[in-house]
């Protein structure tokens, strides 16, 4: 590992604690429209952003771009097992968000459909949840000890890695200055 390279299990980590926040974030605008307060198509379309270009193209693509392609070059099958169940998890954790997407960019977000949304965003959050805490739990520590001995997981950059970190960060800031108007109380999933 030299000094601009990252481990990619912790680069992973250190992204789901960011995806947490924009869950949370995603969580308490839920709980807000099912109460029935105002929508904030700016804040609708800044959760769309974060969630399509960080979590789904940034974190999202290391894990399918860069683990689970070296996973299987050391021996795991992806066709079945843990590592096909995380293709899968993904391929439902973005059917999930799609329609979340359709439902924010086609709805008024009142009465039924701002029920509907956030019963939607609040499925998102919980299986976005649990996804994470399986990686954590499972896959991560799989890949780590496939790694013992190697440099395969060092293979990161760490300055590609800031960058994109911070650029989604401010996002986030945003995203969860805006949600201090919302009471944490009345999130339903966390």
């Amino acid at each position: 590992m030299t000094a601009t390279q990252a481990k990619l299990t912790t680069v992973l980590i250190e992204e789901h604690r960011m995806i947490e926040s924009g869950l949370v974030v995603l969580a308490r605008f839920a709980a807000h429209i099912r109460r029935g307060g105002e929508p904030h198509p700016e804040v609708i379309d800044a959760l769309l952003r974060f969630f399509s270009e960080f979590v789904e193209v940034v974190h999202q693509g290391k894990e399918e771009e860069l683990l689970l392609p070296w996973m299987t070059r050391t021996g795991i099958p992806s066709e079945i097992g843990p590592l096909h169940r995380f293709q899968e998890d993904h391929q439902h954790l973005r059917d999930l968000f799609r329609h979340l997407s359709a439902m924010a960019r086609h709805a008024e977000l009142v009465d039924q459909d701002a029920q509907s949304f956030s019963r939607q965003a609040e499925e998102l959050c919980l299986a976005y949840s649990r996804h994470m805490r399986r990686e954590e739990e499972s896959l991560f520590p799989m890949a780590e000890q496939l790694a013992e001995g190697s440099d395969g997981l060092f293979s990161w950059e760490e300055g590609l890695t800031q960058t994109m970190h911070q650029e989604h960060g401010e996002l986030l800031r945003h995203l969860e200055h805006a949600a201090e108007a919302w009471p944490i109380e009345d999130v339903r999933w966390h």
